[in-house]
């Protein structure tokens, strides 16, 4: 396939411009990922997409490419522009982002509603998408679909601010992807409010999810969780970071993954607690089943503790399927195929044990497998 060399150096330039910035494998967070093998190879810069007709029922944004081209919104919610920026940061993909597309906020107030947010690159294309979500008053679902078919690269940066008791859930889904998928979000959380995240990745060829909640208010909640199914050969990373900045806040995180030959996950989580963060109930588990003796898992719950008035645990296990719990459901007359599969369906389904999570349980796609890997 020719490409346009024009564009192909116009990707190279903006690389060069942040790539000084960029994080390397001597960073903790980045140890595990090769940055240099994503922006390996030949991708295209997207041209502009003129506005596409719906394609969805109900309320949508549409990211493609660069830019955001269709929408409809519930009452209660608008949009507006913001000019092209590079704020301060230490990321300079954050910074490329910026920089690569336009921002596009969506203001909410006094609005309970669920829109979906379709993000997506095209086959061999380059693209970000950059947008501020600030809520009032409300609750809101945002139900967000990647899409990054082959040698595609595409990057994400999402800001959130929850204000005046509102509620915001954000559920991603990353399903069976062959591109490469690079997302970042951040969150800050006044009183009385409350942020939940989920992520569902099922056997998608290359993701990276890093999020990070500021905890502004008290009796504000975080919660994040996350379940990552991976076919050989494929990598999935979460990296989170939960801020307790006030005193009597709340926030639980729970990462899962089943993982098969060849496979890599990483789950690097963290907890860091002020020292005027009195009060302090936070929670942290990541639990892995490796499938295959050479799949990769690395595990790193991490707390950052400076109060004295705190209750906060974490912990990691990786390992095969529960042995005992497989004997003990042959013993009861199942075969082993469909023991294996129950305790796989109990596992993942773990993921979904709470309200605003239970609607996005899935079904099938659980159990995806080949037969002779399970």
């Amino acid at each position: 396939m020719m490409m346009d060399q024009t564009k192909e150096h116009a990707l190279t330039d903006i690389v060069k411009k942040f790539e000084s910035a960029f994080p390397n494998r001597k960073d903790e967070d980045w140890v595990n990922y090769d940055l240099d093998a994503v922006f390996h190879g030949t991708y295209q810069l997207p041209q502009y997409v003129e506005d596409e007709p719906s394609k969805r029922d109900g309320f949508y944004l549409h990211f493609k490419h660069n830019q955001l081209v269709s929408y409809h919104l519930p009452d209660g919610a608008s949009l507006s522009k913001k000019d092209k920026h590079v704020a301060a940061s230490s990321n300079g993909l954050i910074q490329m982002i910026q920089q690569s597309a336009e921002t596009i906020q969506l203001d909410i107030s006094n609005c309970e509603s669920t829109i979906h947010i379709i993000q997506e690159a095209t086959e061999n294309t380059f693209a970000c998408h950059c947008f501020n979500i600030v809520a009032h008053e409300s609750t809101v679902t945002f139900n967000r679909t990647f899409i990054a078919p082959k040698n595609a690269l595409l990057f994400s940066y999402c800001t959130v601010s929850v204000n005046n008791q509102s509620n915001v859930i954000i559920h991603d889904q990353n399903q069976k992807n062959d591109g490469k998928i690079l997302e970042f979000s951040k969150a800050w959380v006044q009183a009385d409010c409350h942020f939940y995240g989920l992520n569902q990745s099922f056997f998608s060829t290359h993701s990276r999810f890093d999020t990070e909640v500021f905890i502004e208010g008290e009796s504000a909640t975080a919660r994040l969780h996350g379940i990552g199914l991976n076919h050989p050969k494929q990598e999935l990373f979460y990296n989170t970071h939960v801020h307790h900045n006030v005193a009597n806040t709340e926030s639980h995180q729970l990462f899962k993954s089943v993982n098969q030959d060849d496979a890599l996950f990483e789950y690097n989580g963290k907890v860091s607690v002020k020292k005027h963060a009195q009060n302090i109930e936070s929670y942290q588990l990541n639990q892995n089943i490796v499938l295959d003796e050479v799949a990769t898992v690395y595990s790193r719950p991490q707390l950052f503790i400076d109060a004295d008035d705190v209750s906060c645990t974490h912990g990691s296990t990786t390992g095969d399927l529960n042995q005992e719990a497989l004997f003990y459901l042959m013993s009861r007359g199942l075969g082993e195929e469909e023991s294996k599969r129950m305790i796989l369906h109990a596992f993942i389904l773990e993921a979904f044990n709470h309200p605003q999570f239970e609607p996005f349980k899935p079904t099938s796609v659980l159990f995806d497998f080949d037969e002779q890997k399970v």
